[in-house]
């Protein structure tokens, strides 16, 4: 996919990635007279933490993480046509990244599935971690998607991507984020941030300092999700 490679990970990476969305698209059936929701996000999400688990320990380190965040959102800010290549998606992969890399310092013995939950926390997409982890680990009637109109509003039907793609996953989740229900969770000057994206040449140095800010708070609730459940 033309988009892909601008994800912060390897050709491999993204290969695996891929596979995990087109493998998780394939497994969903609809059932007749259900407004049920794929269970694509959680799936791809428990995979990308899979894949970031495999990195080297150097790789994972929030300082490269947050220096990789700042050069590919300068680089989409400069050279991207507007509004084509989201910054917020390569910041959800190196939130991500430096959230998994916080969990197995914490607690190395956690799931792939229970880092995915964490994550879901951290970025304030669910508030209880029960609920999360029964989610990533494909138990319940509920999907992550479904989980999120309750929250949100049924706005977010109109956001699910005609194909799965890793990049139309992760965008989703993000954009998941602006919904009315989940809004106020967020400053004003953050919602303002992820607007300024893909803006040729001037739009580079606030991009990146958008997406820095937005690593700060992502740990912030990380910690302190951790710190509440005991890890």
């Amino acid at each position: 996919m033309a988009d892909d490679p601008l994800l912060p990970l390897s050709p491999r990476q993204v290969a695996a990635l891929a596979a995990a969305s087109a493998s998780a698209s394939a497994a969903w059936r609809p059932r007749a007279n259900s407004d049920r929701l794929p269970r694509v996000p959680e799936q791809v999400l428990v995979a990308l933490v899979g894949i970031l688990r495999q990195e080297d320990e150097a790789d994972r380190s929030a300082g490269h993480a947050r220096k990789r965040v700042l050069i590919r959102s300068a680089m989409t800010g400069a050279f991207g046509a507007p509004g084509l290549l989201p910054t917020e998606v390569v910041g959800l992969v190196e939130q991500a990244r430096a959230g998994v890399a916080a969990t197995l310092a914490r607690a190395p013995e956690r799931t792939n599935e229970e880092i995915a939950a964490d994550l879901l926390i951290g970025w304030a997409l669910l508030d209880d971690a029960e609920q999360a982890t029964t989610i990533t680990r494909g138990e319940g009637e509920r999907s992550l998607l479904d989980a999120l109109v309750v929250r949100g509003g049924q706005t977010l039907r109109g956001y699910v991507p005609a194909k799965w793609t890793p990049w139309s996953t992760l965008r989703l989740l993000w954009r998941a984020r602006q919904l009315p229900g989940l809004r106020e969770r967020f400053s004003a000057r953050g919602l303002r941030s992820r607007g300024l994206r893909a803006i040729p040449v001037f739009g580079a140095v606030p991009a990146a300092m958008g997406a820095r800010r937005e690593m700060v708070d992502f740990q912030r609730r990380l910690d302190a999700h951790h710190r509440a459940i005991g890890v």
